[in-house]
């Protein structure tokens, strides 16, 4: 909205209260001042929190005598990213990494720093939504976990059956006991946080395997299914 200055004032510029004043080529202009605003739910709330407790941890006396590990650990265990670049993390972002796994799946978090990291794949997926009754949504990895290795399963919402990623909707949907064969049955757990599905629409998966006493987690898989 153009607004025209005072005899007292010639030109305005920025925000007061809920107004932002700005210039363009009409001239000096006033909008309502836009306030960023970003809700949680209750998982991303957890999750932030748990972000800034590992933080805390991190910087407090009592790891003291294990920074040095896991900076040594870090440099040790390069990644690549998503453009095949090399990188390594921080010790801090690797602590903090392998204990954000190690709460997903239920585990208290460890201050020394593992020897290696290592855990499995699942191989390729094999979904199936049984209609029953008794009604199913059955995962079945190719290779089981192994004894110290617990599934996470995390999945979309229902999309599109055109849907050809997961566009950014996945969630943990539930972890399985350490070494526990599939199938997985997630239709409870599932539906707990998607209860409106429509028939074709397509829903994908995501499995990967934590291991529990170090937090490192195995190559993911992923694969979807028509409802």
């Amino acid at each position: 909205m153009k607004v025209a200055p005072g005899p007292l004032i010639g030109d305005a510029r920025g925000s007061a209260a809920f107004v932002t004043l700005f210039l363009n080529k009409a001239g000096l202009c006033a909008r309502i001042k836009a306030t960023p605003y970003q809700p949680l739910t209750a998982a991303q709330f957890l999750v932030r929190a748990s972000l800034a407790t590992l933080s805390q941890t991190w910087k407090s006396a009592a790891m003291n005598a294990y920074r040095a590990e896991w900076i040594v650990l870090a440099r040790a265990n390069p990644y690549t990213d998503i453009f095949g670049v090399t990188r390594t993390l921080t010790g801090s972002a690797m602590f903090i990494k392998l204990n954000r796994n190690l709460a997903t799946i239920g585990v208290d978090p460890i201050f020394a720093a593992p020897s290696t990291l290592a855990a499995g794949s699942p191989g390729l997926l094999t979904l199936a939504h049984i209609v029953g009754p008794p009604e199913h949504f059955n995962v079945t990895p190719t290779t089981n976990p192994a004894l110290n290795e617990v599934p996470l399963i995390k999945a979309s919402k229902p999309l599109s059956a055109a849907a050809l990623t997961l566009a950014n909707t996945e969630t943990v949907i539930t972890y399985e006991a350490a070494n526990a064969p599939g199938p997985w049955d997630i239709l409870t757990p599932y539906k707990a946080k998607h209860a409106t599905i429509q028939t074709g629409q397509q829903i994908f998966v995501e499995v990967s395997y934590i291991n529990n006493l170090t937090g490192y987690a195995g190559q993911l898989s992923v694969d979807s299914t028509l409802w």
